[in-house]
């Protein structure tokens, strides 16, 4: 809803799908009675939603919609914001109006304000049945609300059966620690696509889009707490903002997952020394293992989709291994997409949220106290010291060594993007291009080195056919790491020699 002075207020919920037949089941469950819970509200909704004929507002990340409810009808505009978190966090303004259409004069002074003389005309509707309880669970007050019906537009409809738990009023932990124990007992899974999103897909016939991971907009007093919380919020906004498009198959979606995944196990290891020891191990272990299946997907995709015409251009080399290639690609996408059907996502999104909210679990009390400004310096010295100590002799090491002062040194770029608005935005830039320097090059050797590990994993297939392919594509990998390597101690001459930004 908008406030009294014309801003948005920001609405923060849960959607938690769930197979139609578990309904009763989960309302059944004891959070959903007893003192802590008010009786349920039932009713339906009836709400259409509007755009430009070009779509101008949805490609704007504004949704603009009229509910017909209890015999009033509301406007309501949200506008996304960045992915931050397992809970979707938007702009709300909302009015009573009298038609079943939008007053565009209302728009004036929101993000929509220059559409207001546009045509607006329906794109689609969601028609929901829907029960409501609210729960207060201390300081906190959600409302839970079963989602029912369908989203229809152009002939075609898609089923809704999910429960939201929106915050009204408190802090958020309670939320997230209300979502984990429903999970822990429910088939629950998060649905990171808002029925506006999902309808507009099928309006489109387009797949999910996939989401570039943000950087978090740190204030230059920021706690460590706070720092951290929105650090890892914006690691988990791209996790499961990006797994409709992975599911799909979406090279990009399956990237940045991984991307997220890395983010978020940067974010731990950057906060390691005050972060509460069991616990960060085994958050660790899980994303570690997440990573792993995203990271084949992804090795495949790179190879079959780039690797391979690069190496053998378009031709019958190509097409002797191209068929094989797929086939891997797709056992790996599949092996992807049932990890990511299993619960262990759900729950390890929201495990990490709630551990993120709750300050005394998470933190020692030396960083509870703390400005991250005051704390980084020590915090990326560590990180940079790992780097250095890995690469010494660079030019002498190994294929495996030389991935791990890669990963090493990901992990100090990732750190330097989460912590870059609390320095100097000039000395941050210096830094930060010798490191993409240093990271370009390394890629290149990764790339190389793991083009010919997959070309041997095809060679292994026993096909005497494919023998002189494979010879040429790793003849391929073997040069370009070879031009890399020659580059390399130049690039790590200039990361060694760059000044600490930080200090």
């Amino acid at each position: 809803m908008s406030t009294s002075d014309g801003h948005p207020a920001l609405e923060i919920e849960l959607k938690l799908a769930f197979p139609p037949e578990a309904r009763d089941r989960i309302e059944a469950h004891a959070v959903f009675h007893g003192p802590r819970a008010a009786g349920p509200r039932s009713g339906h909704q009836v709400t259409t939603y509007f755009d430009t004929p070009d779509l101008a507002l949805a490609r704007e990340g504004l949704s603009l919609r009229v509910r017909a409810k209890d015999g009033r009808r509301i406007q309501t505009l949200k506008s996304e914001t960045a992915a931050n978190g397992a809970a979707a966090t938007r702009g709300e303004w909302e009015w009573a109006v009298r038609s079943g259409r939008p007053d565009a004069s209302l728009l004036l002074g929101t993000p929509a304000a220059a559409h207001a003389a546009d045509r607006l005309e329906p794109v689609l509707i969601t028609d929901i049945n829907r029960t409501t309880r609210m729960l207060t669970l201390g300081d906190t007050e959600i409302e839970a609300a079963f989602d029912e019906g369908f989203i229809r537009t152009g002939g075609k409809e898609l089923p809704v059966h999910e429960l939201e738990l929106e915050l009204k009023a408190g802090p958020p932990g309670p939320l997230y620690q209300l979502a984990l124990t429903l999970h822990a007992d429910l088939p629950l899974r998060l649905e990171p696509e808002a029925k506006s999103t999902r309808g507009y897909r099928l309006h489109t016939g387009r797949p999910p889009a996939m989401h570039k991971t943000t950087k978090p907009d740190l204030a230059p007093d920021v706690s460590a707490a706070d720092g951290f919380r929105q650090i890892l919020g914006a690691g988990l906004g791209s996790l499961i903002g990006n797994q409709p498009a992975a599911i799909s198959g979406d090279p990009e979606g399956v990237h940045q997952m991984r991307i997220a995944v890395r983010r978020l196990r940067t974010a731990l290891a950057l906060f390691k020394p005050h972060l509460e020891p069991h616990t960060t191990v085994r958050f660790g272990e899980q994303l570690r293992r997440l990573g792993q299946v995203l990271g084949e997907a992804r090795d495949w995709d790179v190879f079959t989709l780039d690797t391979l015409p690069a190496a053998l251009d378009a031709g019958p080399m190509h097409d002797l291994l191209a068929p094989a290639a797929q086939a891997r690609r797709q056992a790996a996408g599949n092996a992807m997409r049932e990890e990511l059907a299993r619960p262990n996502l759900t729950g390890l999104v929201l495990a990490l949220a709630a551990w993120a909210e709750d300050e005394t679990l998470m933190l020692d009390a030396a960083a509870r106290t703390a400005r991250l400004v005051d704390l980084a310096p020590g915090l990326l010295d560590r990180l940079a010291r790992k780097v250095t100590r890995r690469g010494k002799h660079i030019s002498r090491l190994s294929p495996p060594e030389l991935h791990k002062v890669r990963k090493s040194l990901k992990k100090l770029r990732y750190a330097v993007d989460d912590v870059a608005p609390l320095f100097s935005a000039k000395r941050v830039k210096s830094f930060r291009k010798r490191c993409t320097g240093m990271q370009d090059e390394l890629g290149s050797i990764n790339d190389a080195t793991m083009a010919v590990t997959l070309v041997e994993m095809l060679a292994s297939d026993s096909q005497p056919d494919r023998i002189p392919a494979i010879a040429a594509a790793a003849q391929w990998g073997d040069k370009r790491r070879q031009k890399a390597m020659r580059k390399l101690p130049d690039r790590w001459a200039e990361f060694r020699d760059a000044a600490p930004f930080w200090r």
